[in-house]
């Protein structure tokens, strides 16, 4: 398999960071797709932010094959308890593929195939439900990996 690198993501709704001295773009959405697990992009709606989605775009036409979520934010233990982590997401592609995926609550990349078999620039991810969370009520993505098939040369 091999990644297919999006060239920029963007989302319904970021949120903007409350505490201490933490730039304006914390949490926005590239947050999920910069290889570092402890960053995350973190929806900004009232609740747990069920509807609210990430879009990863990488224009060009891709076929992918498989996505891996970290369903919430892994900065450490207590931040993944005290944010609400994504349960059910439903997955849509460019060329109008969509499926359901379910994660469990477990703070590690978990991995799903995707059944397209069609290019497409863009995946946009939708949060259906969520674990809840401890304190806080934004759910957060760690990051959101997409690959392709590539056949051994």
């Amino acid at each position: 398999m091999e990644e297919i690198v999006p060239r920029f993501a963007e989302a319904s709704s970021i949120l903007t960071p409350q505490l201490g001295k933490r730039p304006k773009d914390y949490f926005s959405p590239r947050k999920a797709i910069d290889g570092d697990w402890e960053t995350c992009w973190a929806e900004a709606v009232e609740g747990a932010g069920i509807g609210e989605w990430i879009k990863l775009v990488w224009l060009t036409g891709e076929t992918p094959t498989y996505i891996a979520v970290l369903p919430g934010w892994a900065k450490t233990k207590a931040r993944w308890e005290n944010n609400p982590r994504v349960k059910v997401a439903e997955i849509t592609l460019s060329n109008g593929y969509r499926q359901i995926i379910s994660f469990k609550d477990k703070m590690q990349l978990q991995f799903s195939p995707l059944k397209t078999g069609k290019p497409a620039e863009w995946l946009k991810l939708e949060i259906k439900q969520v674990y809840p969370g401890k304190r806080f009520q934004d759910t957060s993505i760690s990051e959101i990996k997409v690959f392709r098939y590539k056949a051994p040369h």
